[in-house]
C-alpha cells in the first residue's frame, strides 16, 4: 500500500492536517484565549459562534470552488489559511488593547472555519483516488487512525505547552505543520495526473436498453452506468 509515493505523501498530509486542525482548535482555543490572551469565557463562546456561522455562510461557495480546483491546490489553500489563522491567533497574546485581542480571536476562528470547509471535499477524495481497489480500505483506515491519534495527542500537547508557559512554541509548531501541508500539496501538484488531481464528474446514467430475450420470450433490461473513464457497470435482473 505504501509503495505509491503520492499515497504516502497524502497520508502524511492527513496526519499534519489533523494535528493542526480541529483537535488543536477545540482544546487550544479556550486554553490559549483565557490563559495567554486573558479573555473571558463569554468571548470564547462567541468566537465559537463566529466559527460556526462562517462555516455555514461559506461552505456552499467553497464547494463550488473545489469542483473547479485541483485537489492539490485545495490542499495548499488549507495549509496557507490555517497557517495564517494560527499566526493571527498568536497575536492575541500580545500586550495590545482588549478590542484588538478580541478581533484577533474572532479573525482566527473565522479563517479556521474557512479552512475547514476545504478539508472534507479534498482530503478523502485524494486518498480514495490514489489508492486502488485492493488497498483502498486500508488507506482510509490509516487516515482514520491519523485522525484518532490527533484527537488523543493534540489536546495534550496544546494544554501541556500552554500550561508550561510555552504557548509561543505551540503556535510555532502549528504554523510549521500547516506549512508542511502546503509543501506536500505543492509536491503533489507536480506528480499527480489530471485524472487524479481534478475532481471527477458525477457518473452519468444511460437509459435502459434491451438485451437478449429470456427463455420465456420476455426481454431483460440492462442498465449501464458509465464513469469518467468510460467503463460501465452492467446491472442485469436475475431470472
Amino acid at each position: 500500500m505504501l509503495a505509491s509515493r503520492a499515497l504516502r505523501l497524502i497520508l502524511v498530509a492527513s496526519l499534519l492536517i489533523y494535528f493542526t486542525g480541529p483537535p488543536a482548535f477545540d482544546s487550544g482555543l479556550p486554553a490559549y484565549s483565557t490563559v495567554e490572551a486573558h479573555m473571558s469565557a463569554h468571548i470564547v463562546a462567541l468566537s465559537l459562534t463566529v466559527n460556526t456561522a462562517f462555516i455555514v455562510a461559506t461552505q456552499l461557495l467553497v464547494l463550488r470552488l473545489v469542483r473547479r480546483l485541483r485537489r492539490s491546490h485545495a490542499l495548499v489553500l488549507v495549509g496557507l489559511i490555517w497557517a495564517v489563522s494560527w499566526a493571527v491567533f498568536g497575536l492575541a497574546a500580545l500586550p495590545i488593547p482588549l478590542a484588538s485581542r478580541v478581533t484577533c480571536v474572532f479573525m482566527f476562528t473565522a479563517m479556521f472555519g474557512l479552512g475547514e470547509t476545504f478539508v472534507a471535499p479534498t482530503l478523502a477524495p485524494l486518498v480514495n483516488t490514489l489508492a486502488d481497489d485492493r488497498v483502498r480500505g486500508r488507506a482510509n483506515s490509516l487516515a482514520a487512525v491519523a485522525q484518532s491519534l490527533a484527537f488523543t495527542v493534540s489536546p495534550a500537547i496544546a494544554t501541556g505547552l500552554i500550561a508550561a508557559g510555552a504557548a509561543a512554541v505551540w503556535i510555532s509548531l502549528l504554523c510549521v505543520g500547516c506549512l508542511g501541508t502546503v509543501a506536500i500539496g505543492a509536491r503533489l501538484s507536480r506528480t499527480l495526473s489530471n485524472g487524479q488531481d481534478l475532481p471527477s464528474a458525477p457518473p452519468a446514467v444511460a437509459p435502459a436498453r434491451l438485451s437478449a430475450t429470456g427463455p420465456e420470450g420476455g426481454v431483460r433490461p440492462t442498465l449501464r452506468v458509465s464513469d469518467r473513464g468510460g467503463q460501465g457497470v452492467g446491472i442485469r435482473p436475475s431470472k
